[in-house]
């Protein structure tokens, strides 16, 4: 089962029992962080609260000093597929600030 939410449902198994069981595990997808327009970095993430992690991404990098320099974030969506079976949402933040 996938879900878009950052965590698919799968079998797992319980160590040391070597049980299995269902469980929820958090998804990772590349996520590009876009500033005016440019691609600035690609990162592996959870695709959850991205806003958040895009100020945080741009604070703690120098990209912007303070939050108050970041002008819009946008979220955009895309669906990727790689087959009939393989289907992947992927969010993209694309930040406008002043460089």
């Amino acid at each position: 089962m996938v879900s878009n939410s950052g965590y698919s449902g799968c079998q797992v198994e319980l160590w040391p029992q070597a049980q299995r069981k269902a469980d929820w595990v958090a998804q990772e997808r590349a996520v590009a962080l876009v500033y005016n327009g440019i691609s600035h970095a690609v990162m592996m993430a959870t695709p959850t609260d991205l806003e958040a992690f895009a100020i945080g991404f741009s604070l703690t990098e120098g990209i912007v000093e303070k939050l108050s320099e970041i002008l819009d974030i946008e979220i955009r969506v895309f669906l990727f597929t790689k087959s009939p079976s393989q289907t992947a949402l992927y969010r993209l933040p694309v930040i406008n600030c002043p460089l």
